[in-house]
């Protein structure tokens, strides 16, 4: 549990840079995997089964990461943010964690839900209020060497990311997966090779 004197409640700019992270650190390698499983053109032309699949990793794999790492994912570990229980600001538990999750989609709807953080001194977004979350800096943290750090590390995987975003633009162009009988199989195109 948490001394709520010494916490701060993250404002809006951390936290969308800590989803924007999130987005690259682990939507976009879910989407990998998906793409070599079933095909990227499946997930591009909407193929039912791959965007369960991809939907599912999704869920599980944020969730997993609020459960067992005290609310954080790498994002929000990158920016010393975390999710918690509103009124104890200690653990939440993972029923909210998961009415979080999904209220995720009503405060995309609306708009509005997203930009309430600016109106309230608990900085909280439509979907922690659904869900009794709140989002907190870590404990005793300077506001100030926390942003300066999470913006080393968010620079510091720039590289990473862009060579995450070369490795799909090559696979969708020139290996194309097919599952045949359980059993991943890559096929390497020779038309038009760049070297």
């Amino acid at each position: 549990m948490f001394n709520q004197k010494n916490n701060t409640y993250a404002n809006f700019g951390v936290r969308a840079l800590a989803v924007i992270m999130d987005i690259f650190m682990i939507t976009l390698p879910i989407n990998v995997v998906v793409g070599l499983i079933f095909g990227f053109d499946a997930l591009k032309n909407g193929n039912e089964t791959a965007g369960t699949v991809q939907f599912s990793l999704l869920i599980i794999v944020t969730l997993a990461f609020w459960h067992f790492d005290k609310g954080r994912t790498p994002g929000k570990r990158a920016f010393s943010i975390r999710v918690v229980d509103a009124k104890t600001l200690g653990e939440a538990p993972l029923w909210k964690l998961v009415i979080r999750y999904f209220s995720y989609f009503l405060s995309m709807i609306s708009i509005i839900g997203f930009f309430l953080p600016f109106f309230r001194k608990d900085r909280r977004a439509l979907h922690d209020l659904i869900a009794g979350t709140s989002v907190i800096f870590k404990n005793e943290i300077n506001m100030k060497k926390a942003f300066i750090n999470s913006t080393k590390s968010f620079i510091g995987i720039m590289p990473m990311m862009i060579a995450i975003i070369a490795l799909v633009a090559i696979f969708q162009t020139y290996v194309t997966p097919k599952v045949i009988s359980g059993f991943l199989v890559l096929h390497i195109s020779t038309a038009s090779k760049p070297f």
